[in-house]
């Protein structure tokens, strides 16, 4: 199943508003009520809950556990975006080769809903699991290669949307599995974004 890409303009991050904002359903970097964090904030609504580190990766001494803090990145790319770095920078410092599972929770209604969550990344997102039902997105980010602060990086501008399909009434739980890929065997950038808007079948 191909899955539409489509870039995005260089405007500030609107603020979340919708249907999923009223499930409690958060874009990453989102406070409460939707509006933007701050650089270097950590996100309370999403956290890391695995981590498995690439075969032939290096050690560096930073395994990342489960529950660690999650920081609003820099808007390099123009999408709000998590880092485990709490420097807020997208170039990070130290970021591990592999494998890292993210999640949110959040509560559905009575009512039939229809969001959209649209996702970018450095460097795949594997699939995404809604209450353990696999969605079925595969999509790797691709962009140009800037210098930023003197530190050579691609910049993932482009995105794919997803519906999110099988919302039920009460707990749900959201998972985004993602891959950071070894560029020559060293540590390098991650990163990843989820923003969650109305589908057209959305009331309103």
């Amino acid at each position: 199943m191909r899955h539409r890409r489509h870039r995005r303009s260089q405007d500030p991050w609107p603020q979340q508003r919708g249907q999923s904002l009223k499930l409690g359903l958060h874009s990453v970097a989102a406070d409460d009520r939707g509006s933007r964090l701050p650089v270097g904030a950590v996100d309370s609504h999403w956290r890391l809950v695995n981590f498995e580190r690439a075969p032939g990766s290096p050690s560096i001494g930073k395994e990342y556990a489960p529950g660690a803090p999650l920081y609003t990145v820099r808007s390099v790319f123009g999408y709000p975006a998590l880092s485990l770095d709490p420097s807020g920078e997208y170039v990070p410092t130290s970021p591990l080769n592999g494998y890292y599972t993210y999640e949110t929770h959040f509560h559905g209604g009575p009512a039939q809903v229809d969001v959209v969550g649209n996702i970018t990344v450095d460097d795949a997102v594997l699939n995404v699991s809604l209450n353990g039902q696999p969605l079925n997105l595969q999509f790797e980010g691709s962009g140009t290669t800037r210098t930023i602060d003197g530190k050579s990086s691609a910049l993932y501008h482009e995105r794919a949307s997803f519906h999110l399909t099988g919302i039920r009434p009460g707990s749900n739980v959201l998972r985004i599995f993602t891959m950071n890929q070894l560029l020559n065997y060293k540590p390098n950038p991650h990163s990843f974004g989820v923003e969650f808007t109305d589908g057209p079948g959305a009331g309103h």
